[in-house]
């Protein structure tokens, strides 16, 4: 199959309008005796729900009630608890059906519009994948856990296990390309601006809001749409030339601290979580960079999206890390993250002594290069 096939998928009428009863039904079939089957979706609240049910003598039901069509998984498990399969899908209003094949580890979904959306592009997706390269990347792969199961060493087939990583990484960068073709051939489909957030971490914020604006009012309007347009706000705070917003969080002693108490000084906000492992190899380099400049008016605000405090004491502590330390104990879900739109780290930002943005991600010998050039070396 040639790739440029893919492009065409399914196109919604632009009259498309989502159901109007919020009340979902799914028939689950083959769930093994013992087992259960989970499922997890956003509510009507936008919160994340999940629920479970056991196998019974005939179709097990889930019910609940959805504002839109939303991304949903279902997973099954068997009577000790190992998952047998996860899948994601589209949940509509109205009736959903899901049957699970337990001998081939398979689902078949029968759900509304957006489902059929999804089932396609995950197809296509699917072909492309086994045709790239000539079907060679999936040979090698197969080849690679059949020796695996026979229990042969790794170091016996690195040669293969490098050229697969390789090609995997050719066809992310295929697939990236496809499934934002997709996005602008269906402006329509809230699968498009599901799509759209997986790109949120690796896209330039340009090429991420010119998929946004490309999509229909009525789904920019949605619950996902209104999220991705959030993310987008949210990023060009970070963005080089902007002054940054100020913000305000807590130190490990419950003291406010803001962005704004560090104006006439250059800092550098520096998005970190102990957890981190890049994050903890950079903070040497931090550490280095504080102790050269400091005295000339550079300072360091570390806002931390751990979520236990105990771990990043420990971390503060371990890494000799002298500067303000701020966290609102939220994880990813950290106010001051949000608010600029971090959703990987490491990452940082470099404020001026007005409030400016004058670099980010500064890492290293560019942040060091960077100090000297504001700074001097003297």
């Amino acid at each position: 199959m040639k790739l440029q096939t893919l492009i065409f998928f399914v196109l919604l009428s632009p009259g498309y309008a989502w159901a109007q009863d919020n009340k979902f039904d799914i028939s689950v079939q083959g769930i093994p005796e013992g087992g259960i089957a989970i499922l997890s979706y956003r509510n009507t609240d936008f919160d994340v729900k999940t629920d479970t049910v056991k196998a019974q003598g005939q179709p097990s039901q889930f019910s609940g009630f959805i504002l839109e069509p939303v991304l949903a998984s279902i997973q099954f498990r068997d009577s000790a608890g190992k998952q047998l399969k996860y899948q994601n899908f589209f949940l509509s209003p109205g009736k959903t059906a899901i049957a699970f094949d337990a001998v081939k580890k398979s689902t078949t979904i029968q759900g509304g519009p957006e489902q059929i959306v999804y089932t396609k592009l995950n197809s296509d997706l699917l072909a492309a994948k086994n045709s790239f390269a000539g079907g060679h990347m999936v040979a090698l792969v197969n080849d690679i856990r059949a020796k695996r199961r026979k229990g042969i060493p790794d170091s016996l087939f690195r040669k293969e296990s490098i050229e697969y990583d390789s090609l995997w990484q050719l066809w992310e960068h295929e697939e990236e390309k496809l499934q934002k073709q997709f996005i602008r051939n269906n402006p329509h489909s809230l699968v498009s601006v599901t799509s759209i957030g997986n790109f949120v971490r690796s896209a330039e914020d340009n090429e991420i809001a010119e998929l946004y604006n490309g999509l229909s009012d009525q789904v920019k309007q949605s619950r996902a749409g209104m999220q991705i347009n959030r993310i987008i706000t949210a990023k060009n705070n970070g963005k080089v030339g902007v002054t940054a917003p100020n913000f305000y969080q807590t130190d490990p002693d419950g003291n406010i601290i803001s962005l704004a108490d560090y104006r006439g000084k250059y800092v550098l906000v520096d998005f970190w979580a102990s957890w981190c492992i890049p994050c903890r190899e950079e903070n040497p380099n931090l550490r280095a960079a504080y102790e050269q400049y400091q005295d000339k008016g550079f300072e360091i605000l570390g806002i931390s999206l751990d979520d236990d405090k105990e771990k990043w004491l420990k971390a503060i502590a371990s890494d000799g890390l002298n500067w303000k330390q701020v966290s609102d104990l939220q994880g990813w879900k950290n106010k001051v993250s949000e608010q600029f739109g971090i959703y990987s780290i490491p990452q940082n930002i470099l404020v001026d002594p007005s409030g400016m943005i004058v670099a980010n991600n500064l890492r290293g010998k560019e942040l060091n290069s960077k100090l000297e050039e504001l700074l001097g070396t003297e």
